[in-house]
């Protein structure tokens, strides 16, 4: 009899367990680590792995995927949104169109892999959007890939350091992420995460800085601009105080010196067509992507044929540094390698895209109407010199990184306006705001 009674005092126990076990939240916290796990793999894998990176992005997108008939069902989208997600669309079969149209068709899909990302990309926005991510979970994110990009700079005995990728790339990633952890930082509340943004942005800085990369600090000049719109006077001018005694420092180091020989590179070629400079090819490179898109000015001759249209027998543009044994297999160049392989019409679609998104971002909180525009900026900035959409790794690392970004917004936009008000002196004042 005793023992009877004291199985059923277990099983009620267990029972007890059971339901505390499978309570509603308890897949919802489940989602949420799985979604800061992918995010800070992500973001700390980018130096050390590329692989990984797209492994994170592409189960993202999986993730998006089982929560696509939640998503729709519940209309948790709204118009702007949609709209958005049909430009991305656009952009893709634009693309598509390009691929089948082109001279170089050889009918692999692995051709359309990176552009295939403006496709996918409303699933990671749904991916994030359900597991609850906030913009605090980012920054763990974020300082997790601080420490990675900061350690291989600091154990990289290379002059211009790379990590698993150029030199140029690994630049481009530490410098679009110290603007995305910078702004955050200046909107934090928590004074802890507001450190480790801090300290984040500076691990970025240094990796920027060491990898030697020239063309990150373009971004500066619009970011200086977004910054003046959205600042006090008084910020504004501690802001270019700043800039005053950062130039000053930067004048003396060797990213400056690069900086005076491109000029005097850029002046050799325009005088005497002189391509032996490392900004000689380009501008070399550029003038073909000029002289290809005049031959197909709409859909280009292919996305990501290139070096195709340079290697082709056939070809009736002239380039200097190209020839059967030496080739670039982009224009380096986000803008002229769009127009020689998927033409105006490519190109002015995957702008918009950009642009809506931005201009979207622009109906959000604050901390969304800053950071967003910003993180365009940069790398649309930066992608003077390098194509953001060359490979599925440098799409991953962009498209990701601002689908992230969005998903966090929307939904903190949607938390903010749930938080219950809190009357005092006749004054109605939202909790938490920012």
């Amino acid at each position: 009899m005793i023992s009877f009674c004291s199985t059923i005092n277990n099983l009620s126990k267990l029972n007890m367990i059971s339901k505390y076990l499978i309570r509603k939240e308890y897949p919802q916290l489940l989602l949420t680590t799985l979604a800061l796990l992918l995010v800070t793999i992500f973001l700390s894998a980018q130096p050390i792995h590329r692989p990984t990176v797209i492994s994170s992005a592409t189960i993202l997108w999986l993730v998006g995927l089982l929560c696509l008939p939640y998503y729709w069902k519940n209309r948790k989208y709204e118009k702007q949104e949609l709209i958005l997600y049909a430009l991305g669309a656009i952009s893709f079969f634009t693309c598509l169109f390009s691929w089948l149209n082109s001279p170089y068709f050889d009918g692999s899909l692995n051709t359309l892999e990176p552009d295939a990302r403006l496709l996918l990309f409303p699933l990671t926005v749904i991916a994030v959007r359900c597991s609850g991510l906030t913009f605090q979970h980012l920054a763990i994110g974020l300082l997790g890939g601080a420490i990675a990009y900061a350690w291989i700079a600091y154990t990289s005995t290379e002059h211009r350091v790379s990590g698993d990728e150029n030199a140029v790339t690994f630049g481009n990633g530490a410098i679009l992420l110290f603007v995305t952890s910078s702004c955050l930082a200046f909107f934090e509340k928590q004074k802890l995460l507001k450190i480790s943004l801090a300290i984040a942005s500076i691990c970025y800085c240094y990796a920027a800085y060491r990898s030697g990369t020239r063309g990150n600090y373009l971004a500066f000049i619009p970011l200086v601009l977004l910054s003046i719109y959205f600042l006090s006077k008084r910020q504004r001018l501690a802001m270019l105080l700043t800039l005053f005694i950062v130039s000053i420092a930067f004048s003396q180091s060797n990213i400056a010196d690069r900086i005076t020989v491109s000029y005097n590179n850029f002046s050799n070629y325009m005088t005497h067509q002189d391509y032996r400079s490392s900004t000689g090819q380009r501008l070399d490179m550029w003038k073909a992507a000029w002289c290809f898109n005049q031959e197909s000015p709409l859909l280009g001759k292919g996305p990501h044929q290139f070096k195709e249209m340079i290697l082709d027998p056939q070809r009736t543009c002239k380039i200097s540094v190209m020839n059967s044994k030496k080739y670039y297999a982009q224009a380096h160049s986000f803008y002229f390698n769009a127009l020689a392989t998927i033409g105006w019409l490519g190109l002015i679609s995957t702008l918009l895209f950009f642009g809506m998104t931005a201009q979207y971002a622009w109906t959000l909180p604050l901390i969304a109407k800053v950071t967003i525009p910003a993180t365009i900026l940069t790398f649309l900035s930066y992608s003077i010199t390098v194509d953001l959409l060359f490979q599925r790794y440098m799409a991953d690392k962009h498209l990701t990184l601002l689908a992230i970004l969005l998903g966090i917004s929307l939904s903190y936009r949607k938390n903010k306006q749930e938080k219950p008000e809190v009357k005092t002196a006749g004054l109605i004042t939202p909790l938490n705001s920012r």
